[in-house]
């Protein structure tokens, strides 16, 4: 009996996670931010409009978000966004995503989101592909965290020869999560009309 006893605990070992695993998710429902806030190095750069993170709601979803407002010209690239603290080692999660949901009154088809990291010392890594949002939806936008060495590239902005700033050189170290709302517009190519508004982020999920 003692025998075999100790033979499950060996298998039970084996099946263990290398990794323990717990899904995070942020839906704001207890009316806080969470932590999530306006960048503090966002003063340094022109590019990023965001005048406030809070949350709110809005005539057309139910229940509280993260509202993201930003102030676009409509002529120009500008971004808004959220971020969060996180100081943590990422190593076995699959994914990291966000449900974003633009109000109709975004009179704009040039609006789209991705997911950025701050890993290791301080190394900005991107989605390499953003996602479109489309007015009066929600959409989600998912980035893939189990990358390897052949498909990194695939689904994160990492030159080659800058491998070691990239996410899965540094997933044992990343220190911020953000959520940024760019408005894809150029003087000389896209332009549309001018945006000072919010977008709303909900169940932004880990795991």
């Amino acid at each position: 009996m003692k025998k075999t006893l100790v033979m499950l605990a060996l298998l039970g070992m084996l099946v263990l996670p290398a990794y323990a695993i717990t899904e995070m998710v942020y839906d704001f429902k207890d009316g806080t931010t969470s932590g999530w806030n306006v960048p503090d190095w966002q003063g340094d750069s022109k590019d990023y409009v965001t005048t406030a993170v809070s949350v709110g709601t809005d005539e057309a979803i139910t229940g509280n978000a993260l509202m993201v407002v930003g102030d676009f010209p409509g002529n120009k690239w500008r971004a808004s966004c959220a971020e969060r603290e996180f100081n943590m080692d990422m190593t076995g999660y699959s994914s990291i995503s966000a449900d974003i949901y633009l109000p109709k009154k975004a009179h704009t088809e040039l609006l789209q989101a991705r997911i950025i990291l701050t890993v290791g010392p301080w190394y900005f890594v991107e989605m390499r592909s953003p996602v479109k949002l489309e007015r009066g939806k929600w959409t989600t936008v998912k980035a893939k965290l189990d990358v390897n060495n052949k498909n990194e590239t695939d689904y994160w902005r990492v030159k080659e020869n800058d491998s070691p700033k990239g996410l899965l050189s540094n997933i044992t170290r990343v220190r911020r999560v953000a959520i940024r709302i760019e408005y894809n517009a150029s003087s000389e190519k896209n332009t549309g009309e001018p945006y000072n508004g919010p977008v709303y982020v909900s169940n932004i999920t880990l795991k």
